[in-house]
């Protein structure tokens, strides 16, 4: 038998260094999270970040074998918090649509699906729809889905007060600064109906789910040039969807399946 060269092994050896490298897990990811938008990412007593986001992103680490490091960010930084390579991936509640996909980033599949809607005070005539909102301020959280589909839907009949955090929102409502606010159905369920004001305030309106304005779902944000990373991403929410973990974690926040139809 012809013995290899030691070029030829130094560069086989290269070469297998180098695929046992590229094998291992990332040791560690820069998640960008929000933290003021419960019930999906918030901020408890103690400083700790919890909600529907953070135990995604700790499910999604896991199954990856990568260590999570979480990254606080405002809602205006988030959505180029990976462009700009501050974070490796955002779990953010943020939706998926061609226009994020323009402005330089990727998505995975979707990890939960949600309508907009509003709400109003109880007592209040108001309803949500174009004609009834005509001379009437909506509330609405700055740079989000909703900001851009009030703004191009009822611009020209309502006048928009933008907010940087939802629970501003709930407080601009209650103290009638705003009549109305529109946000993520779930968030606003948990935030404003069941939160300390839930017995003031009430849904109005359809539910609005145009798939211009909220896309195809709510999905991590990663860069567009590791297609091998969605992938992984998307096999990880597959799976949990499967096995049951999915469903586990979403029982604690939501009495129904947010992943959607």
């Amino acid at each position: 038998m012809r013995r290899p060269t030691i070029a030829a092994f130094v560069v086989a050896l290269g070469l297998a260094f180098s695929a046992a490298a590229f094998a291992q897990p990332q040791a560690i990811l820069r998640v960008a999270v929000d933290g003021s938008y419960p019930p999906y990412s918030m901020v408890d007593k103690k400083g700790r970040l919890s909600g529907f986001d953070i135990e995604m992103a700790d499910e999604i680490c896991k199954r990856l074998a990568a260590k999570c490091t979480k990254v606080q960010f405002t809602w205006d930084q988030i959505l180029d918090a990976v462009k700009s390579r501050r974070a490796d991936i955002v779990v953010a509640s943020t939706s998926i649509t061609d226009g994020r996909r323009r402005r330089g980033i990727a998505f995975s599949q979707r990890y939960y699906h949600t309508p907009a809607m509003f709400v109003r005070r109880k007592g209040d005539s108001v309803e949500g729809v174009w004609k009834a909102l005509r001379g009437k301020t909506i509330g609405v959280q700055a740079n989000t889905t909703h900001d851009q589909f009030v703004t191009s839907e009822f611009t020209a009949s309502a006048k928009i007060a933008r907010f940087k955090t939802l629970p501003q929102m709930v407080d601009a409502l209650m103290k009638e600064q705003v009549d109305v606010i529109l946000a993520d159905a779930w968030a606003l369920d948990q935030t404003a109906i069941k939160g300390k004001h839930g017995k003031k305030l009430e849904f109005t309106g359809p539910a609005y789910n145009d798939r211009r304005w909220f896309g195809e779902g709510i999905g991590v944000i990663l860069p567009q040039d590791d297609p091998a990373l969605k992938a992984r991403i998307d096999e990880a929410i597959a799976a949990m969807r499967e096995d049951g973990t999915y469903m586990k974690i979403a029982g604690k926040y939501f009495s129904f399946d947010p992943y959607g139809n």
